[in-house]
């Protein structure tokens, strides 16, 4: 009986140091969000690394991984160990939900999959909202079958049951991650052409021309792709227009996506405004002459 009424495990696979600007209390914070959000989903909830002080990826936490019963992952600050175990995690067709702040700006390889998003501030009612929408989540892919899981829904591919196979379970995942390695190594290719897609045409010199352009991800919210001009002039621009307070608008810090690429996001009132788009042009250009 006490078998019979154990409650599935929620694993939860996030950031838990110091991440993207943050410190580890915000990130105790989140994660004590989604526990109180799985538990009340009737599950119980745990860090997959929850018993171990480091940061090594050891067979239990990939047991963990493999094992749990549905994974919530927060890619919040494009955390590596976090994409990496998130990464194992699908290729095993296995329930996973994916969660992010509405600060991230959305991963390449990942960006055709739905995330649940929440306000970075934590502020409320949004975050209520978010709590509604996990709930909902975790219990409907809780029920899904391995053809609507991320990978299920690119095509039929076959995963083998590592319970059935006659070495551990722990052994098997781990050849898994050494096979998974190998095909890393040989893709320099694909994921340059990712990188190209995102941040416009490939380019073939090492010190590309000039492009600078907005992306809106919100009525009050723009990404802009900058091309060709160093992390300095960005920086003071940027600066420059917040300190004088002319226009509504604030810049994070600019994020190198390739060799003199870079994103920034742009946020207020102003962002869509055609006339402070021609200035920032402007502004930037005569700082890189």
């Amino acid at each position: 009986m006490a078998e019979a009424s154990k409650k599935k495990i929620c694993g939860i696979v996030m950031p838990i140091s110091e991440c993207d600007g943050r410190p580890s209390s915000h990130w105790a914070d989140v994660l004590s969000i989604i526990k109180n959000t799985a538990t009340a989903a009737d599950f119980e909830a745990r860090l997959v690394s929850e018993t171990f002080e480091t940061n090594l990826i050891h067979k239990e936490i990939l047991r963990n991984i493999y094992e749990d019963d549905v994974i919530v992952c927060d890619v919040s600050g494009r955390n590596p160990n976090v994409f990496f175990e998130l990464g194992i995690r699908m290729a095993t067709q296995k329930p996973t939900v994916v969660i992010k702040d509405n600060v991230t700006l959305y991963p390449f390889d990942t960006s055709v999959n739905r995330y649940i998003e929440y306000p970075r501030d934590l502020r409320h009612p949004l975050i209520e909202k978010f709590k509604a929408d996990l709930t909902a989540m975790i219990k409907k892919v809780a029920a899904q079958k391995p053809e609507h899981s991320f990978i299920g829904q690119l095509g039929p591919f076959q995963v083998p049951n590592i319970e059935s196979t006659e070495i551990s379970a722990s052994d098997a995942i781990l050849e898994k991650i050494d096979s998974l390695a190998r095909r890393i190594a040989h893709s320099e290719e694909s994921q340059a052409m990712t990188v190209s897609r995102y941040v416009g045409k490939q380019r073939r010199s090492v010190f590309p021309s000039k492009d600078i352009r907005f992306h809106a991800l919100d009525n009050n919210l723009t990404e802009v792709l900058i091309t060709g001009f160093s992390e300095d002039d960005i920086e003071r621009i940027t600066k420059e227009i917040q300190r004088t307070g002319f226009w509504n608008v604030e810049f994070s810090e600019p994020h190198e996506v390739g060799p003199r690429d870079f994103v920034v996001l742009s946020q207020g009132t102003d962002v869509s405004s055609k006339n402070f788009q021609n200035e920032f042009r402007h502004l930037l250009e005569q700082e890189a002459l």
